[in-house]
């Protein structure tokens, strides 16, 4: 069977995996250590009961120590999609939501360079 496929801009990539990470004020783990693991994008969104604006940062590692990968600002009921290339960004020391102010519901798309 052929792998699927994504399509974003110009260009057509296997299909990423996908993972969400639950909605939240609280720091979260997205994904562990993973030899070889890439970024290759990200969707969030802003979603407190009662909108306000939100931050974090996507860190390359398992806690708030980790390298920062992506800085995200939300105004109120606002949505944002990043994509990295199909190459994405090395996070091969897993994959961690530094939230630092506000609720937010994301969605981290990854794979694995072989």
């Amino acid at each position: 069977m052929a792998n699927e496929v994504f399509v974003i801009g110009d260009g057509i990539f296997e299909k990423p995996d996908v993972t969400e990470v639950a909605s939240g004020t609280a720091d979260a783990q997205a994904l562990p250590a993973t030899t070889d693991l890439r970024l290759i994008g990200f969707s969030t969104k802003e979603d407190a009961a009662v909108a306000a604006a939100a931050e974090f940062i996507l860190r390359d590692g398992t806690s708030v120590a980790g390298k920062p990968l992506a800085f995200v600002r939300l105004a109120a009921d606002e949505a944002e999609s990043r994509w990295f290339g199909p190459e994405g960004l090395p996070c091969a020391a897993g994959l961690f939501v530094d939230r630092t102010l506000g609720q937010t519901h994301v969605v981290v798309y990854t794979k694995v360079i072989e």
